[in-house]
């Protein structure tokens, strides 16, 4: 048994045990020797080094109409070289085949019919500086097509489609959804994967699809193409992030009438729902049918670029 006297008390408790405040000499030398080695490693100070913030890719979806135009392939090139877009998914390229184009300051990843040019097609145009992250190609058919990127955290997978339009037979669209799904299963298991492109779909504010699709939708009616979007996204546990996020109206419209007077959301971005922390945004700027979606991409230094779209 240790038994403590009041003068000992005193000693170990400091001078509040006799009314009087503890000296504050003690204390300011201990934090003064303690700030001299912060941050040292066997006696060393560390390096500063800048941190690297400029990790993210712009992923965009964009319906070209066509690119058998003489210079529509350049036109394109241009307008998203003039932006802060790296990587564009395109439908309706209307080439025969599939293969690679590489130019100086992009190359354009393309997926066609193989029996006769003029119907559909899609493909990736990727700025150079993004081209080292790119881990492989698939072409599917002229409705599908992957594209694999190195990631920071997880390997990313594109999968660019164009789905059969509303007038389309049920059995063109079953079979479009079929393929979608064998390519989907195909899929690494720990990848970002994300569906973009014309999905040819309409998304209403039904309760039933809330779950998936969120509030922000444009329309307030899904139509066929639009129910079976979200049925696709409910057994493959996907979101649809481009109806997630609110915007103005001006901001979620994909496609607009000639006559300026309808305005669509029919192009999507589905991503799988345990990596949608990895998506920050998605809008489209001022109605120019194109998507926009940043993502975290490894070993990329993004370049000062400016969107004037």
């Amino acid at each position: 048994m240790v038994t403590l006297t009041e003068e000992s008390l005193a000693l170990q408790v400091g001078g509040w045990a006799q009314g009087q405040p503890p000296s504050p000499g003690k204390n300011l030398a201990a934090k003064k020797s303690q700030s001299r080695k912060a941050g040292w490693i066997n006696g060393q100070r560390l390096k500063r080094v800048k941190r690297n913030t400029n990790l993210w890719i712009n992923i965009g979806t964009w319906n070209a109409v066509t690119m058998l135009k003489p210079g529509k392939m350049n036109e394109k090139a241009e307008q998203m070289l003039s932006t802060q877009i790296h990587i564009i998914a395109l439908q309706e390229l209307r080439w025969k085949g599939h293969g690679q184009i590489n130019k100086n300051k992009y190359s354009l990843y393309y997926s066609c019919s193989q029996q006769r040019m003029g119907q559909l097609g899609t493909g990736f145009m990727v700025i150079k500086e993004v081209e080292k992250n790119i881990m492989s190609f698939t072409p599917i058919n002229e409705r599908i097509c992957i594209l694999r990127l190195k990631g920071k955290f997880h390997n990313i997978t594109l999968i660019n489609v164009q789905a059969p339009t509303e007038e389309k037979m049920e059995e063109e669209k079953n079979q479009f959804y079929d393929d979608l799904q064998k390519t989907y299963d195909r899929t690494p298991e720990h990848d970002i994967v994300m569906v973009l492109g014309d999905l040819n779909a309409k998304i209403g504010k039904e309760k039933a699809y809330e779950s998936v699709t969120g509030k922000n939708t444009l329309h307030d009616v899904s139509n066929q193409n639009g129910e079976m979007v979200c049925n696709f996204a409910i057994e493959n546990n996907l979101r649809v992030m481009s109806t997630q996020f609110q915007h103005k109206t001006i901001h979620k419209g994909t496609w607009i009438s000639p006559d300026l007077t309808t305005v669509n959301q029919t192009d999507h971005m589905l991503i799988n729902t345990n990596k949608k922390k990895y998506n920050t945004g998605c809008r489209n700027p001022k109605r120019t049918q194109l998507w926009l979606w940043p993502f975290p991409c490894q070993n990329y230094n993004k370049t000062k670029a400016h969107n004037n779209t």
